[in-house]
């Protein structure tokens, strides 16, 4: 028993223990919002009803951000009223101002208390402004007033890429209550782009704890985003021998815990990866669901397809489709083995997988000025030289093969002043060399000069930054063969250019200035990137504003193929992909060598996220590994490959 509720044995915790009812996936993170909302409206209507007030746990963070725009909305339709609501924040920074823009008393008052009839007292967030000689007394107190009010209605949560929920670091317990503790690494490292850079995130922060939590009548934990698919999965899978490896784990005590996922945070659970082993008697035995139980089953026994035998099924929770195939698997296993082979783009002459047409134009979306190469340069090689062989030896040169790149972002803020230092000398002193005023050498320091660290930058810095990473990439391109000068289109959509981490929302101009870029370079294919998991979030902007361009484009790209690349974070799964571009070591080098022209972003780039590797370590571990899986599935071995899905621009999946 948990401060006066009832819950079932703790021997949950080492097993997996959901039930298909208690998890809520939506397509999209708004839906997800909208179903969260309107449970919380439920339970204050009830409460309403009854005379009693509603008292919430809340969470900050990006994942809650849309469920309180949506009871925003909903309270000024007059769905809702908050005066008999209650809150008790999860956790603030320690230590922490109220008024610092990434103080979560900021973050709750910006997106949640100043738009609504809360009353001020009812309001609780921990205080980061105590000296620590106070901080346990204030933690005691904290507890008490939510004994008070009798625990939580309702406690919302999000999920961190360590399992912490709240601040509950790995390391957390069952018994823990609202206490001080130090910060995860990976947790400062997720930050670290809002408070621009490691070094200013604090190391500490206030938290409730794990027993606070669970004293909940009910609990809702929400996701969203392939960044947190493999965290969700752990966190509701994986058999611990000590939970609090990963604390998101403690929530299978308790009876109530619903879970709402978006479908890219759920992707890699049972119940939406392999629904058959949740559903021993599954039914719905598409094509496109027996070739992912098919692979699914050739990775876990270690055989290539050809290899799989009936007992094999039946050992591994595919006894459904074992009989959905009246016991015979050979038809099935070849069939799956075909399927994929046909979407290998071997080099050879009767390919028609590389858009190798030199009258079928190019246009590849990168966000910023080196996701081009780092997730599609073998694909950027293998078009442009396919192109060229068709040309005599002296248009190959000289001659447009209709083959362009376009830079979404700027990509400045990527730009640490050291690298903006060194041009500035550089041109100083060919300035002297030249006998020339390019620039003196006393104006460097007042160009770099800023107020305050955490000051946006001048304009004119934003403009010498974007200026680097232009270089840089008209650079990586010509490695693979294309002209920099001619064939790079810097598009700077206007969403970016703030000169800091926090960016405008996506507007109407920004989608507009891709719908110009369209109709005048009338693409046949048009890459985008789908890699959403980058750590500042502009890869999933970008993506939607391509997006949003085709849809309002209408019948204009109805021909128009969409090529879906991934990158530095992530890559399609064998079962997803369309098509699979293999490519030779010389290839993987040239790739390689163009990412190397992004020096801006190499030895150590200013937002990597919490992989320590280089971009091109990651880019080479990525594609080997795809042509490694190919290889163990019984296909033919190559030394790296790159993974495509193609679609109709009205097929573009949220």
């Amino acid at each position: 028993m948990l401060g006066g509720h009832q819950f079932i044995d703790t021997s949950a915790l080492f097993m997996v223990n959901y039930t298909s009812d208690k998890v809520h996936i939506t397509k999209t993170p708004q839906e997800m919002a909208e179903s969260v909302s309107d449970r919380i409206i439920q339970i204050i209507k009830e409460n309403d009803q009854a005379n009693k007030p509603t008292v919430l746990c809340l969470p900050t963070g990006s994942t809650p951000i849309l469920t309180y725009k949506a009871l925003v909305e909903k309270h000024k339709k007059g769905l809702v009223s908050f005066e008999n609501v209650v809150t008790f924040n999860l956790d603030e920074y320690y230590p922490m101002e109220p008024t610092h823009k990434q103080s979560y008393h900021y973050f709750m008052n910006e997106n949640l208390f100043n738009h609504i009839d809360i009353k001020r007292e009812n309001v609780h967030i921990p205080d980061g402004t105590l000296s620590e000689d106070k901080v346990k007394e204030f933690c005691v107190n904290y507890e008490k007033k939510i004994r008070e009010y009798g625990g939580f209605d309702l406690a919302l949560l999000g999920i961190g890429r360590t399992g912490h929920i709240g601040f509950n670091e790995p390391g957390s317990h069952l018994s823990d209550q609202t206490r001080l503790v130090l910060l995860d690494q990976k947790t400062r490292l997720d930050a670290a782009q809002s408070f621009k850079g490691i070094s200013n995130v604090p190391t500490k922060a206030i938290t409730q704890g794990i027993n606070t939590i669970l004293n909940s009548k009910e609990v809702i934990l929400m996701a969203t985003g392939e960044s947190k698919a493999a965290i969700v999965k752990k966190a509701m899978e994986f058999k611990y021998e000590d939970p609090s490896d990963c604390p998101a784990t403690f929530l299978r005590v308790h009876p109530n815990c619903h879970y709402y996922f978006d479908i890219a945070a759920g992707n890699l659970l049972k119940i939406v990866k392999t629904p058959w082993l949740i559903d021993r008697n599954f039914k719905d035995w598409t094509f496109e669901w027996k070739k992912k139980a098919v692979i699914d089953l050739a990775k876990k026994t270690g055989k290539g397809i050809c290899e799989l035998g009936s007992e094999d099924f039946a050992q591994n929770g595919l006894t459904s489709l074992l009989a959905h195939e009246q016991f015979h698997t050979d038809k099935l296993c070849f069939s799956v083995f075909q399927d994929l082979m046909k979407r290998i783009a071997f080099a050879s002459e009767e390919s028609t997988i590389v858009p190798d047409n030199i009258n079928e134009p190019v246009l590849i979306f990168s966000p910023h000025p080196d996701d081009d190469v780092i997730s599609m340069g073998a694909m950027m090689h293998c078009i442009i030289s396919k192109r060229k062989e068709k040309l005599s030896p002296e248009e190959r040169d000289t001659k447009d093969i209709n083959v362009k790149v376009c830079y979404m972002t700027n990509g400045s803020v990527s730009v640490h002043e050291n690298n903006v230092k060194n041009h500035l000398r550089f041109s100083a002193l060919t300035g002297e060399v030249l006998g020339k005023d390019v620039i003196h050498k006393d104006d460097v320091s007042k160009i770099l000069e800023k107020q305050d660290k955490n000051d946006p930058d001048s304009e004119l810095l934003q403009k010498l930054k974007a200026n680097i990473r232009k270089a840089e990439a008209m650079d990586a391109v010509d490695v693979l063969g294309l002209q920099g000068e001619r064939d790079c289109i810097f598009l700077d959509l206007p969403f970016y250019r703030t000169g800091k981490v926090q960016k405008k929302p996506l507007g109407q101009e920004d989608i507009d200035m891709i719908k110009d870029l369209i109709n005048q370079q009338k693409p046949k294919h048009v890459f985008i990137a789908a890699d959403l998991s980058d750590p500042n979030g502009t890869h999933r902007v970008v993506y939607r504003a391509i997006k949003f361009a085709l849809e309002q484009m209408g019948d204009q790209v109805h021909d128009v193929t969409c090529w879906l690349y991934r990158g530095a974070w992530q890559e399609w799964d064998v079962d997803e992909a369309t098509y699979f571009i293999p490519f030779t070591k010389y290839q993987m080098d040239l790739k390689i060598d163009a990412i190397f022209k992004h020096q801006s972003q190499k030895d150590r780039a200013l937002f990597p996220g919490d992989d320590a590797r280089e971009f091109w370590q990651r880019a080479k571990d990525r594609n080997t590994e795809t042509a490694r899986e190919l290889g163990s599935l019984g296909l033919p071995k190559f030394f790296g490959v790159e993974a495509y899905v193609a679609v109709k621009p009205d097929s573009i999946p949220e």
